[in-house]
């Protein structure tokens, strides 16, 4: 409250002081004409009217001015608006003022008629009009737009127009002349204010502080409108940002239209209208196309194909051993693997469908198998934090895997893992496992060694102090390598030598296979 009284006794105190003293002037001008004549100034008493009421007329105008200016515009005016008021009103109403008071000036003090001063002031102005009509035409739309009060500065705003083009960015500056706007890419942009007033206007920033962004991508009419929707939603959650995309309002992907190429499908996000389109619509055609490609589908594009063999698959089927083979070998775990263990592990995976808000997996259950994420996005939950609810620490993305502790070394379930699409999911279970180590027993070393590897670094990207070092990645890899042969003991209790190719074996389980002790 100190600083706006401060600033308002500021912007008054210099035009209260000058009417006070040419009032004070006025008053006494007899015995100042009286002193000047005696000093000797006796023909400036004419000319001393004069300016006296000349500067009486002009410091009226300034203190009505000042107070309009303090009461009004920046009172008033600026809390009606919910911001300071524009400076193209409060150089309007100076000149109104001002040229009251030149008017008076000619009648009062210079004796002249006013219709003749208008007559002749209405004719220079219709001369200087024509000349200036752009110009006035640029200072009346400005006051429109003021008080209309379409957009205000730092908001953002889109103009189209039919001749020009169309222009997008962040109001900086109103003034008598244009409009002033910074776009996305830095640059600043004037805007004749007529044209503003002509074009059709998009407020970003109405009516809420954030706003609804489009992009299209086209796929392939082969390509199901269920697994295209699932998957370009996944790739959208994942790139959730402060600036945008948002979480909330969620993202949504609907079906557009066809065209040639294919089907057109509309993805529609919400970003903060600060930060402008273009980072986020980035990290939303990254994330999409990255789900895009580990899903094994390809944008449509223009082609002219001629066959004379069968036709060529343009996307991996998950239901296909083929494919199923080939996408397995990008999974760290198994990358290792000959194609023919690979193909018979990708042989018996079992599919699963979950819907969005569907649990995977809880905290603290037991289980004796492993997830692979095909299609969709997962939610990671784990320890509950002070309000009983479960913190969000990560993401499961297509291509990466989950669950694989419990499968190998039979521990609980660590975390909970809930669709935050639909997702699709193969699911690799200890009985499939089993035959896979059987034929190959020191498989299990290299199994042992990449969960190790993996629990370092997920530990250095949780900022763990100290970071994990070689030589406890390779304690940790050992330990998991006797938890594995512990769980597996139906495959190593019959080896009466180690099968591994590192100097340290395990300890070895008894020579006779008993029941599986998962957990």
């Amino acid at each position: 409250m100190i600083r706006p009284r401060f600033h308002s006794v500021r912007v008054l105190l210099l035009p209260t002081l000058l009417l006070l003293a040419f009032c004070l002037m006025a008053i006494f001008q007899n015995k100042i004409t009286y002193w000047l004549a005696a000093s000797g100034f006796a023909q400036t008493g004419n000319g001393l009217e004069i300016a006296l009421q000349i500067g009486l007329w002009l410091s009226a105008a300034y203190f009505i001015f000042c107070a309009l200016r303090v009461l009004i515009l920046d009172g008033m005016l600026a809390k009606a608006l919910g911001g300071p008021a524009p400076d193209l009103l409060r150089d309007v109403a100076g000149a109104i003022i001002f040229a009251l008071a030149v008017t008076g000036i000619a009648r009062f003090v210079f004796g002249q008629e006013i219709t003749a001063f208008w007559a002749t002031s209405g004719a220079v102005g219709l001369v200087i009009g024509l000349a200036l009509r752009p110009v006035i035409l640029d200072v009346f739309s400005g006051l429109t737009i003021n008080l209309d009060h379409s957009y205000q500065i730092g908001e953002w705003i889109h103009l189209a127009g039919d001749r020009d083009g169309t222009v997008s960015g962040e109001v900086v500056e109103i003034n008598w002349r244009a409009t002033r706007l910074r776009t996305v890419e830095g640059n600043l942009v004037m805007v004749p204010n007529s044209r503003m007033g002509l074009g059709i206007i998009t407020n970003y920033s109405r009516p809420v502080p954030h706003l609804r962004m489009t992009v299209t991508i086209c796929l392939d009419f082969s390509v199901p409108v269920e697994r295209a929707r699932r998957v370009m939603l996944g790739g959208v959650r994942a790139m959730i940002h402060p600036e945008g995309p948002l979480a909330d309002p969620a993202p949504t992907v609907m079906v557009e239209g066809t065209s040639d190429l294919g089907v057109v499908y509309r993805v529609d996000y919400w970003q903060i209208d600060t930060s402008g389109p273009t980072q986020p619509r980035s990290r939303v055609f990254e994330g999409v196309l990255r789900h895009l490609h580990v899903a094994g589908i390809t944008p449509a594009y223009p082609k002219r194909d001629i066959f004379t063999a069968p036709m060529p698959a343009r996307q991996h089927d998950a239901w296909a051993l083929a494919d199923r083979t080939a996408l397995m070998g990008r999974i760290d775990l198994f990358s290792s693997l000959p194609p023919d263990r690979l193909q018979s592990l990708a042989a018996g995976l079992a599919p699963g469908f979950f819907h969005a808000g569907e649990t995977l997996m809880r905290r603290g259950e037991a289980g004796e198998s492993m997830f692979v994420l095909v299609e969709g996005l997962l939610e990671v939950r784990t320890d509950p934090g002070s309000r009983g609810a479960e913190q969000v620490v990560a993401f499961i993305q297509p291509g990466e895997f989950l669950g694989e502790m419990s499968l190998l070394t039979g521990e609980p379930r660590s975390a909970t893992v809930v669709a935050l699409t639909d997702a699709v999911t193969w699911e690799i279970t200890k009985a499939q496992m089993e035959p896979l180590l059987r034929s190959d027993p020191p498989f299990a070393e290299v199994l042992a060694r990449a969960l190790a590897e993996r629990l370092a670094s997920n530990a250095r990207a949780h900022g763990a102090v100290p970071a994990p070092s070689t030589d406890q990645t390779e304690t940790t890899a050992r330990n998991i390598l006797t938890r594995i042969v512990a769980m597996f003991r139906n495959v190593y209790g019959t080896f009466s030598r180690s099968p591994f190719k590192s100097g340290s074996r395990p300890p070895q389980t008894v020579d006779r296979p008993g029941p599986p002790t998962g957990t």
